[in-house]
């Protein structure tokens, strides 16, 4: 039944209109009604719409964005492949080195002085590694903001990494590179070649179980395990 209009109101008065939107087409009985979440983005312009956005609120809220992606972005940490001679991604640790154990140095240190002639003796440390003879793999890990970095050698055996160790390219390292060490660590140990890679969250865990860090020392031939 059509509805009636209002006493002394003529047919079709706009005021007895169903207002748009509203009538049979609202009820959603049996239908999915789905809708996107609201991102918090848009969850953070939502609840301002209320607020006055002055130029200094702007400020503001540019200025928190900014800290709070500084602040996440110190704890991360990127690194390099592990890579070298004896080491393939699709077959893994070469043959000949299966049914051995290896020889795993790491390193982490915090830098304290000028970074940049610190990263430069690395790099070119990291440029020479698969030319020394007894080397498997290697990765390199530094903070993507910060100042604390990691290295990770495996080698045939302790001869090859003493050899390293004393090597032209990383006593020139060590020499130029040491007013820049604050704190450092080092550990190498032995594992069976088949647990080749060794994944970073392990080989922290590791260096965390040597305990405290310590001054930066040079490395000597009676501690091949101190190196960069």
């Amino acid at each position: 039944m059509g509805r009636s209009n209002a006493p002394g109101r003529p047919r079709n008065d706009p005021r007895d209109r169903t207002p748009e939107g509203i009538g049979e087409s609202t009820h959603l009985t049996g239908s999915n009604l789905e809708c996107p979440p609201l991102s918090p983005k848009a969850l953070l312009l939502r609840d301002l719409d209320s607020v006055p956005m002055t130029r200094a609120w702007l400020l503001l809220l540019t200025i928190v964005a900014c800290i709070g992606t500084l602040l996440l972005l110190s704890n991360c940490a990127v690194s390099t492949p592990f890579r070298g001679p004896g080491f393939n991604d699709a077959r893994g640790v070469s043959s000949e080195h299966l049914g051995h154990s290896v020889v795993v140095a790491l390193t982490h240190a915090v830098l304290t002085g000028d970074r940049s002639t610190f990263d430069e003796q690395s790099r070119q440390v990291a440029d020479s590694m698969e030319s020394h003879e007894g080397l498997i793999a290697y990765s390199v890990r530094k903070q993507l903001l910060g100042n604390e970095r990691w290295t990770m050698t495996v080698w045939t055996d302790e001869e090859a990494l003493a050899r390293f160790v004393q090597s032209r390219v990383h006593r020139r390292a060590i020499e130029q590179g040491m007013p820049a060490l604050g704190n450092t660590r080092f550990h190498h140990f032995q594992i069976p070649a088949s647990e080749l890679p060794l994944s970073w969250s392990r080989a922290l865990a590791i260096l965390e179980d040597q305990g405290p860090m310590e001054k930066s020392k040079a490395p000597t031939a009676d501690s091949p395990s101190g190196k960069l």
